[in-house]
C-alpha cells in the first residue's frame, strides 16, 4: 500500500519491503533559497552562524539557512523526497520524517544555565512534489542498511508540522575539561505530511541569556591537546574566549602512566622519551593504586582535581589493568576514565592502553612508539601515503565517504590513498599497500573481533606483514575491532602486538570500538579527525584527534544522545594517545647553536626549508629530574635559566610535527657561535 493511500484511509503506520527500496537516477540538487543564485551548490552555501555580545551581556545569534539539497528516491514504486544539508545529519528519528537537525554547541560562563529566545525569524514554505522519506533510525553496522525497511509513524497521518517543538531546544550545560557550554538544537526545517509542506526557518535571531559574565571571571588556561579542540567544538569561541578570559598554553601536557607493576621496568624508554619531548610523566604501579576499575577512576579523578593533567596511559591487558564498563550498553571503555569534570560524556583528558600480556610485548609496543617519534626517515614518501578500505552498503555507500577523506587528505600533504572499496578490495591488496608504507588507514564497514569484513583482512594477515619502521595509524569504524576483553587477542590489539624489536610490523595507534558501532554518527569523528583538525590544528597527537572527533558527533547529534554517549563509551585508543602523527616527509632539525653567557642558556635552532617557531626544546640534567621546557619563538631559539648549576650537566631534544628531533645534544659550556660548529659537529 503506498504512503498517499495510508494518509485518506488513516491505518496504522506503514512498513515497506527492505527488498523494494530503489534510488532513481535523480542526483540531489541544490536548492536556492536566495534569488538570482545558481542552482549548483558551491563550498560558501553553508548555514551561517554569526554571534556577538551584546551590550546588555546576552549572546545574540544569527542564523541563515541559504538553501538545502533535494533528491527523490523510489520504494516500492512510490516516490519520496529526500531533503538534506551536507554539513548536518537527519533527525534520525525511525518512521518520522527524515528533516535535517541543525545544532551548535556555545561557550557559556562556569555556572550559568542559559536560555534562548527567538527577536526576529523569516521562514519560507516549500511545497514538495513527492512526501518526505521517514528515516530508519540508527542501525549498528552489523547490519545492511539495505535490509531495514522504511517505516512510517502516525506523524504521517498528521496535519500538522513536525518536529512540534520550540524553534531553539538549550540543551543541560556540560563540562569539556575545564570550560562550560551547551548544545542548541535549531528547529529550521519542519515538514507537514498531509499537505507535503516543507518550512524552512531561513533567517533567524535569537538572544541567550546568562550567556555572558556580568563581570570579569579570573583567568583560565586552555591547554594544547584540547585547544583547538575547543575552537572547532564551539561554533562562539573566538567572540567568547576575551569575556571568559580563556588563554591557551603552549604546555605539553602532564602524562599519569598507570602500569601493571611487572611492566615498569619496560615502560622506563617510554617515560625517559616523553620526558626528553617535554611532558611531564608520572608512572606508578597498579599496586599503588589498588586492584579495581574504581580504585583507577578515584585515583585518576586525584590527579585531575590536582590540575595540569592531559593525558591517562594504561599499560598491561584489560586483566591486568581493569577497565569501566559503559552506561549504554555496557561496552568496555577505558574512555570512561576520562570522564572527569561535570556530568556528561565530554572526555576532559586523552585515555590510551598499551594492551599487553607480557613485558616483551610492552617493550615492543614502547620501541615501536618510541622510534616512531624520534627516528623517523627523512624525506620518506611514504608519510604521504594513505589508505582508505571501505564497503559498498550504505546509501550514498561506505565508499563514497572513503572518497571523501581520500580528496580531503590529497587537498592536504598527500599524493596517493589507495581506494580498496568493496566488491573487489581483498587482502592482498592491504597487505601490499602496507608493506609499501601507508602513514594513515581510513576503514568503513563491518567488522569482527578479528577481521575488516570488507577486504576480508584478519589478525593471520597482520602477522604476515612486513613493513618494518613504516607504521601506520588506524581510524576504525566498524564493530568489535576494539574487542579487547575478550579471550582472545582482538584485531586493534594485533595490530600492537604484531612482529617483535627485529621483526617491525602492524601499526602505531589504533582507535576502533569494543561493541558495535553505530552507520553513521561514527563518520563524522572520522571526517573531523582527518580532515579538520589534521590540517588545522596545532597540537596532533593521536588522541586529540580522535577527541575532537567525538565533539563533533556530540554537536551533530546532540550531547545526551545516545549516539554519543555510545561512541566514546565503546571507541578505545589503542597504542600512545600523546602520538605526534605524521602527515609528511620529516625535515630533519639542527641545533645550529647554543651560547651560555653566565645563568642563560639560548638553543638556535633550524628545520631545513621550515619554520622553527613553535618547536618544543627541552634541557634536562642526566638523571631528568631537572628538566625545563620552551618552545621556540619565531627566529627558531629557545632561552633557558642555569639557576647557578653547570651547563655541562645538561642536554637538549628538539621535538616537533614532521620533523626528525635532535636528541641528547649536550650542552657544553665553552659553546659559543664561533667555536659550535666545532664542538658539536666533528
Amino acid at each position: 500500500m503506498q504512503l498517499r493511500n495510508l494518509l485518506k484511509m488513516g491505518q496504522k503506520p506503514l512498513v515497506l519491503g527492505a527488498m523494494g527500496v530503489l534510488v532513481s537516477n535523480s542526483f540531489a540538487e541544490w536548492q536556492s533559497l536566495a534569488r538570482g543564485t545558481d542552482l549548483v551548490r558551491n563550498a560558501s552555501q553553508k548555514i551561517g552562524f554569526s554571534v556577538n555580545v551584546t551590550r546588555t551581556a546576552k549572546q545574540q545569534v544569527t542564523v541563515t539557512v541559504p538553501g538545502y539539497d533535494l533528491k527523490t528516491v523510489e520504494v516500492e514504486g512510490q516516490k519520496y523526497s529526500v531533503v538534506t544539508m551536507a554539513e548536518f545529519p537527519g533527525l534520525t528519528e525511525a518512521g518520522n520524517p527524515d528533516v535535517p537537525r541543525v545544532a551548535a554547541n556555545f561557550l557559556i560562563p562556569d555556572g550559568m544555565v542559559p536560555t534562548a529566545n527567538v527577536v526576529d525569524s523569516e521562514f519560507v514554505d516549500i511545497q514538495l512534489e513527492h512526501p518526505l522519506i521517514s528515516s530508519k533510525g540508527h542501525m549498528t553496522r552489523d547490519v545492511n542498511p539495505e535490509t531495514v525497511p522504511y517505516t512510517f509513524s502516525d506523524v504521517y497521518q498528521k496535519d500538522a508540522f513536525f518536529p512540534e517543538m520550540v524553534m531553539a531546544s538549550v540543551s543541560e550545560p556540560f563540562t569539556m575539561h575545564n570550560v562550560d557550554g551547551v548544545n542548541i538544537h535549531f528547529n529550521f526545517f519542519q515538514y507537514n505530511p498531509v499537505t507535503k509542506v516543507l518550512r524552512i526557518h531561513k533567517n533567524v535571531t535569537l538572544e541567550m541569556d546568562n550567556s555572558v559574565p556580568v563581570t570579569r571571571t579570573a583567568p583560565k588556561s586552555v591547554p594544547s591537546f584540547i585547544g583547538h579542540a575547543l575552537e572547532r567544538s564551539f561554533i562562539n569561541y573566538e567572540v567568547m574566549q576575551e569575556p571568559l578570559n580563556l588563554h591557551n598554553t603552549d604546555e605539553t601536557g602532564r602524562m599519569v602512566i598507570i602500569t601493571h607493576d611487572d611492566f615498569a621496568d619496560a615502560m622506563k624508554p617510554f617515560v625517559d622519551w616523553k620526558t626528553k619531548s617535554g611532558m611531564t610523566v608520572k608512572m606508578v604501579k597498579m599496586s599503588e593504586v589498588g586492584t579495581t576499575a574504581e580504585d583507577i577512576k578515584a585515583f585518576v579523578q586525584g590527579e585531575f582535581d590536582a590540575g595540569g593533567l592531559s593525558f591517562l596511559h594504561l599499560v598491561g591487558d584489560v586483566e591486568q589493568i581493569p577497565t569501566l564498563r559503559g552506561t549504554v550498553e555496557r561496552a568496555h571503555s577505558d574512555q570512561s576514565y576520562g570522564l572527569l569534570a561535570g556530568n556528561d560524556w565530554f572526555l576532559d583528558i586523552i585515555v590510551s592502553r598499551f594492551s599487553a600480556k607480557t613485558a616483551d610485548q610492552v617493550a615492543y609496543q614502547v620501541s615501536k612508539t618510541v622510534n616512531y617519534e624520534s627516528k623517523p626517515e627523512v624525506g620518506a614518501a611514504w608519510y604521504k601515503m594513505g589508505m582508505g578500505i571501505a564497503s559498498n552498503e550504505g546509501n550514498p555507500p561506505d565508499w563514497d565517504y572513503a572518497d571523501k577523506l581520500r580528496e580531503g587528505l590529497m587537498a592536504f600533504t598527500y599524493t596517493d590513498v589507495d581506494k580498496i572499496y568493496d566488491p573487489k578490495g581483498n587482502q592482498q591488496m592491504v597487505a601490499d599497500g602496507v608493506n609499501a608504507g601507508r602513514s594513515v588507514i581510513n576503514y568503513i564497514g563491518h567488522g569482527s573481533e578479528t577481521t575488516w569484513v570488507s577486504s576480508r583482512f584478519s589478525v593471520s594477515d597482520i602477522y604476515k606483514l612486513s613493513n618494518g619502521n613504516a607504521l601506520p595509524y588506524i581510524w576504525s569504524v566498524a564493530c568489535v575491532n576494539g574487542a579487547f576483553a575478550g579471550t582472545r587477542e582482538s584485531f586493534a590489539e594485533a595490530w600492537l602486538n604484531a612482529g617483535d624489536k627485529d621483526n617491525v610490523k602492524g601499526a602505531v595507534a589504533v582507535a576502533a570500538a569494543s561493541t558495535n558501532m553505530q552507520w553513521i554518527p561514527p563518520l563524522w569523528w572520522q571526517s573531523e579527525a582527518n580532515l579538520v583538525l589534521l590540517p588545522s590544528g596545532k597540537n596532533k597527537t593521536f588522541g586529540g584527534l580522535s577527541l575532537g572527533g567525538m565533539s563533533k558527533i556530540a554537536e551533530k547529534y546532540g550531547p545526551t544522545s545516545k549516539s554519543f554517549k555510545m561512541f566514546v563509551e565503546q571507541t578505545n585508543n589503542f597504542g600512545d594517545g600523546s602520538l605526534k602523527v605524521r602527515y609528511d616527509s620529516p625535515a630533519a632539525v639542527k641545533v645550529n647553536n647554543i651560547t651560555v653567557e653566565g645563568d642563560a642558556v639560548e638553543v638556535a635552532v633550524s628545520a631545513g626549508d621550515r619554520s622553527a617557531e613553535g618547536l618544543i626544546v627541552t634541557m634536562y640534567n642526566s638523571t631528568l629530574d631537572d628538566v625545563q621546557t620552551v618552545r621556540t619563538n619565531e627566529r627558531g631559539t629557545a632561552k633557558f635559566e642555569l639557576g647557578g648549576r653547570n651547563a655541562t650537566d645538561f642536554a637538549v631534544t628538539v621535538t616537533g610535527s614532521n620533523v626528525v628531533p635532535a636528541v641528547d645534544v649536550a650542552v657544553k659550556a665553552a659553546a659559543s657561535a664561533e667555536n659550535f660548529e666545532k664542538l658539536y659537529n666533528k
